[in-house]
Parts: structure tokens; sequence; C-alpha cells
């Protein structure tokens, strides 16, 4: 397994773990920590899609619908992203066409040439942005985050790095 699916299979077990760490709190599922997986989820399964066709329109999102209101319904599609990303050949160097709405209203599309691998550092990191407003909700509520969730990977290395400056001091 390439460090980068390792990464990404790492992020999606993190929304497994805040999705069973709100089961049974007071914290409502749908109202700050589904619509943020749910958002994290559907990028993840375009990108799988678009691996067969070489196109990813991130635009094309379903939006609502069950797994942002069920939690049982987020992990099955989770485990889906898992199984897909740790079972299908998924050669990082594949080009993909990307899509996105631009403008301050969407008004226009815009493709870029892409790469699979490139691709999965994107959601891989578009996800830890969305983990982040679900970390102030879980903290807020006095529910345990999983180690590092909402916080990217340079942001730990420097945190560590001066951390270790400091006592070595």
């Amino acid at each position: 397994m390439t460090p980068l699916i390792q990464f990404n299979c790492q992020l999606l077990k993190q929304a497994r773990d805040v999705i069973k760490a709100v089961d049974n709190t007071e914290l409502e599922f749908s109202a700050m920590v589904g619509p943020h997986l749910r958002h994290v989820i559907e990028h993840y399964q375009l990108l799988l899609e678009g691996v067969e066709t070489g196109q990813v329109d991130y635009e094309r999102r379903t939006r609502g619908g069950c797994i942002e209101s069920d939690p049982e319904a987020a992990l099955s599609a989770i485990a889906e992203l898992e199984d897909a990303l740790t079972h299908r050949p998924l050669p990082m160097d594949a080009p993909i066409k990307a899509e996105f709405a631009v403008g301050m209203v969407g008004e226009e599309q815009m493709a870029a040439q892409s790469s699979l691998g490139r691709e999965l550092q994107f959601v891989g990191l578009h996800a830890i942005h969305h983990y982040a407003f679900v970390a102030l909700a879980l903290k807020e509520a006095h529910i345990a985050l999983p180690d590092g969730f909402g916080i990217a990977p340079g942001t730990r290395r420097y945190t560590t790095s001066t951390e270790d400056a400091a006592s070595a001091a």
C-alpha cells in the first residue's frame, strides 16, 4: 500500500472513530458532524468514480441524504471507500481531469489536468480541513478526538519540530 493510500485510509478511519465517539452522546450527528463527513465522503466517492472515467467533477455531489443524517449510512459509505482504496488497482500517475465550479457564485466551470495521486492529496487535505470544523463541535461537547484529528500533517510536523527544539534548549 502506498503512503498516500495509507494516509487516506487513516483519515477515513478517523471519520469512523468520530462517528462511533458521537454515538450515545448529546451531540446530534446530523447537526455538526454529518454534513462535514458527508461532504468528505462524497469527494472520495467522486474521485474513485473518476478513476474509471479519467474525469472527476467535484460539483456532482449529492448533498444532503442519509450519509449526512444516519451514522450507519456514513459508516457503510466509509467502509466502501476503504475497500476501494485497498483492493482496487490505483496507479498514482493515472491522468484525471478535475473539474470545479469557479467564480463567486459558481458561474464558470474549470477543468485542469491532474493525476490520481494529486487528487488523493487534495481529498485527504480537504478532509482534514472539514475535520477541523468537526473538532470544534466535538471539543465543545467534551467528546474525545482521535489523535491529530483536524490537524494538517505539515502543522503537526512543525509543532513537533518546534517542541523538540524548545525541549533541547
